[in-house]
């Protein structure tokens, strides 16, 4: 059986240690959606796994915001209209701050399955704002628009 199918990155178990699930958060309602006290002192990278994320709007671009500083846009193309959810993971080293997200977006809501893109996707940048010494995660839409739909998972990696 592939234990690496499962979603849950239980699978990585690098030297140290394996993924830890260290925030769930339900991105259905409010214009921001934030972790609880988070310490990332031992972590050296993060996944944010975005699932079925959408708003009220028409658009809107997915952002991040580290302890109340500067937003960070993870992915530069609005997640689609108001019937519609983005789906995506986004991978952050804490030392660099060099994040790069892939995302599928203006997809279906609740989807269970969306065919793999092998076009244009990804996004890489760098965000300082974001490290071991962050205690917390806010994320937003640049446009204010609400949330409405689906939920995002952080994992670190020691």
């Amino acid at each position: 059986s592939s234990t690496f199918l499962r979603g849950d990155y239980a699978w990585e178990t690098p030297a140290g240690g394996g993924w830890t699930l260290l925030s769930t958060l339900a991105t259905t309602s409010g214009t921001s959606v934030a972790t609880a006290t988070l310490s990332l002192t031992d972590y050296k990278s993060l996944l944010i796994d975005t699932y079925s994320v959408g708003n009220t709007g028409a658009g809107g671009k997915l952002q991040l915001t580290a302890n109340g500083g500067s937003a960070h846009l993870m992915y530069t193309t609005a997640g689609g209209s108001s019937s519609q959810a983005m789906y995506g993971t986004t991978w952050f080293q804490l030392a660099s701050g060099i994040i790069t997200s892939v995302f599928r977006v203006a997809q279906a809501r609740s989807a269970t399955s969306i065919v793999t893109s092998t076009g244009p996707g990804d996004n890489s940048g760098v965000y300082q704002s974001l490290s071991t010494a962050s205690t917390s995660i806010t994320f937003t839409w640049d446009g204010g628009e609400t949330f409405d739909v689906g939920s995002i998972k952080i994992y670190g990696l020691k």
